[in-house]
């Protein structure tokens, strides 16, 4: 018989939950425990990891746009530990990106939010994307197009559209972000938004939408019949 939670040791009762109940039952701190693995003498991973999310104020979104090396300072951290949860945030992000899901379908806004978010929605810098879809809107390429700063990042239009020939795309969704937060476009998105609408269609190629995207939200052109 397993001994009872309470007499386990600070260090494994996350693993104890774990190993009982589910991942799910676990804290984010108890999560982050696990990834550190260990504490040090009079902290247990468990404060080690309260003492990375308060770092943090205690916001996952704010965890995940850290440098490592922000975390190496913190006592009970080092560079080892650092980089195993850096690691375990960048593996997270890239699991919306496998080719098994992005060769689904994208029938709407939502799915291209969730397929960009990991990407786009914590950057402190504008990015534009470029998705290129097939005659069953499913993904056949998708790159970023162009990265500039904290208010506007340049776009080539002619580099969209020789990347939209090569690869045969039948339709395309543009997406950018804003780190300020603010998810209403300014009149420069609509103006780019319009240029690049009218640009393929020269070729006959779809703009099927352009999404503005935030931390935890985001806003869809076709979803507000803007296209």
């Amino acid at each position: 018989m397993s001994q009872a939670m309470s007499l386990w040791s600070a260090e494994d009762q996350p693993r104890e939950r774990l190993m009982s109940q589910s991942p799910q039952a676990l804290s984010n701190a108890e999560l982050i425990a696990l990834i550190l693995g260990t504490g040090v003498q009079h902290q247990s991973a468990l404060a080690v990891a309260q003492s990375i999310l308060a770092l943090a104020d205690h916001q996952l979104a704010s965890l995940a746009t850290q440098p490592w090396n922000d975390w190496v300072c913190l006592k009970g951290v080092g560079t080892v530990k650092a980089v195993r949860l850096a690691a375990a945030i960048e593996l997270s992000r890239r699991i919306p990106l496998d080719p098994s899901i992005s060769r689904c379908a994208l029938t709407s806004s939502q799915d291209v939010y969730q397929l960009l978010k990991p990407k786009l929605a914590h950057l402190p810098h504008e990015e534009f994307w470029v998705l290129y879809l097939n005659n069953a809107h499913k993904l056949l390429y998708m790159h970023r197009l162009s990265q500039g700063g904290i208010t506007a990042t340049y776009v080539d239009i002619r580099l969209l559209l020789k990347e939209a020939l090569q690869r045969r795309a039948v339709a395309i969704v543009v997406a950018h972000n804003h780190p300020s937060g603010q998810l209403q476009p300014s009149s420069q998105d609509r103006e780019l938004t319009e240029k690049i609408k009218k640009a393929v269609e020269l070729i006959d190629i779809k703009l099927l939408d352009h999404l503005v995207i935030a931390q935890q939200e985001y806003l869809s052109f076709a979803d507000q019949h803007w296209l």
